[in-house]
């Protein structure tokens, strides 16, 4: 990347005044080395996969430094689920299988070193240590070379005449979007997840009869590549290229999901928006009357469904499936997911007839998504859950305070988890403000109130044909 340097920082190195051990960090000795066979790069950042290691440092910055390092230490095993426990977190199986498989290995280093040069760049606002600096730079340079590595690997793994375990491919595909969105969040991850569906087509062919007799690991990185596929869809159009059987076998999987999945989404809100964006074609114009007359139906079918979702029971129901007991959270964070796929759903009927007369008020449906947001904080395990509905919901903020509450969320769900796609979704809406007020203003849409314009967001992202996921 323009401006970025790597050489200056040896592999494996920290800058002097950084140095771990100086600094009174105390890593496991070689006879306790528990990967003898990798290099120091590598070794690093699998520790950082690890349980943080306990250190002293009377050093202020490179205190801040190790606080960071030791973040990593377990965010990177933790962002992708809502409780981390040895029992519920099934990517931590993937650790001790990375040292049996390169492309792994590979995954594991890029985004544990992107995640790294994250959380530098964040301590680093308002500093100008040349040696953070540095070191930031540094992780940065390591997570493309990994990536890239990682690319090359993955080519190879999925080669018909390489026997590659299924578990191993879609493990490191799962990591790569994880990567990805560690990084900005934007069009990578698509064609991740369109390698994905054709790997799922084929351990689930022909009827899903033996999803039950799949490893909780295996059954946990399908999940999590169609969770991915559908969010993605939602702003990208439909990503994948599954059949209608293999639709049909989804459940059971999105089901599995639930109760730990990072997302916490209900399946029943899934596969709502999983059917509305297909629903919307590329070209309206071009597209004949009945079919758009048949999608505005079923779209209308979609909104009811989602508005007659019950919170509440899903939540309750879902307790036993839960690592943990969170009943008034997770019930929060369902009224809020059902509150942004109503708007979603509205939206997209608004698209298919702007003469649609909505059910249901979208102020109404605006504050309520709100007022539950706000009943997730910083520290609720389910904060980080919230950025996809969080980007839907201020996606419809007209007035400038509801939108200063929407950035500051952004920015604190960024402390929380630095993914750079977070950074990004907070730019795009943005932009989707600035066009907003700019039509408003020019009287090309119009504004019923305070709290609702007609302002199609969901085709201004399609018409940017630039692919951003928000999870």
């Amino acid at each position: 990347m323009k401006g970025m340097t790597y050489a200056l920082v040896k592999d494996g190195e920290l800058p002097k005044s950084l140095d771990l051990r100086s600094a009174g960090v105390h890593w496991p000795s070689s006879s306790l080395d528990p990967y003898p066979s990798l290099d120091v790069v590598s070794k690093k950042y699998l520790h950082y996969c690890k349980p943080p290691v306990s250190f002293r440092s009377s050093n202020t910055e490179t205190r801040t430094l190790m606080l960071s390092a030791g973040a990593v230490a377990t965010d990177v095993c933790r962002d992708l689920v809502l409780h981390d426990t040895a029992e519920s977190n099934q990517f931590r199986q993937l650790i001790p299988m990375a040292l049996d498989h390169p492309v792994l290995l590979q995954t594991i280093i890029a985004g544990s070193a992107m995640r790294m040069f994250h959380t530098f760049h964040r301590h680093r606002r308002g500093a100008t240590g040349s040696d953070l600096a540095l070191c930031a730079n540094k992780y940065y340079g390591d997570a493309l070379t990994a990536k890239q590595q990682a690319y090359k690997l993955l080519r190879v793994a999925t080669d018909p005449t390489h026997k590659t375990d299924s578990d191993i491919i879609l493990a490191a595909i799962v990591l790569l979007i994880e990567a990805e969105l560690i990084d900005v969040g934007r069009n990578n991850w698509k064609h991740h997840i369109q390698g994905a569906t054709d790997i799922i087509e084929k351990l689930c062919s022909p009827d899903f009869s033996h999803v039950g007799t799949m490893s909780s690991l295996q059954k946990c990185l399908m999940s999590n590549c169609l969770i991915f596929e559908i969010i993605g869809s939602t702003t990208s159009g439909p990503l994948g290229r599954f059949s209608a059987q293999s639709t049909k076998g989804f459940l059971s999987l999105l089901q599995d999901a639930e109760g730990n999945h990072c997302s916490s989404f209900p399946t029943q809100l899934l596969r709502t928006l999983q059917t509305g964006a297909s629903l919307v074609p590329a070209n309206a114009a071009k597209t004949p009357r009945q079919f758009l007359q048949s999608a505005r139906l079923e779209a209308r079918a979609l909104f009811d469904a989602a508005y007659c979702f019950d919170p509440c029971a899903w939540a309750i129901a879902l307790q036993h499936r839960s690592p943990v007991a969170d009943l008034e959270q997770r019930v929060h964070v369902a009224f809020a997911h059902k509150a942004a796929v109503c708007i979603y759903i509205a939206r997209l009927l608004l698209l298919l007839d702007h003469a649609e007369e909505l059910p249901v008020d979208m102020a109404t449906l605006l504050s309520t998504g709100i007022d539950h947001l706000s009943q997730v904080g910083e520290k609720s395990p389910f904060f980080a859950a919230t950025a996809w509905t969080s980007f839907v919901i201020g996606a419809e903020i007209v007035d400038s305070e509801r939108r200063s509450w929407a950035v500051e969320r952004f920015n604190n769900l960024w402390e929380v988890e630095p993914w750079g796609s977070l950074r990004e979704a907070i730019a795009v809406l943005q932009l989707l403000w600035e066009e907003q007020d700019e039509m408003i203003l020019s009287n090309q849409v119009r504004r019923h109130d305070d709290a609702q314009v007609d302002f199609n967001w969901i085709r201004r992202l399609r018409d940017l044909n630039v692919h951003w996921l928000v999870i």
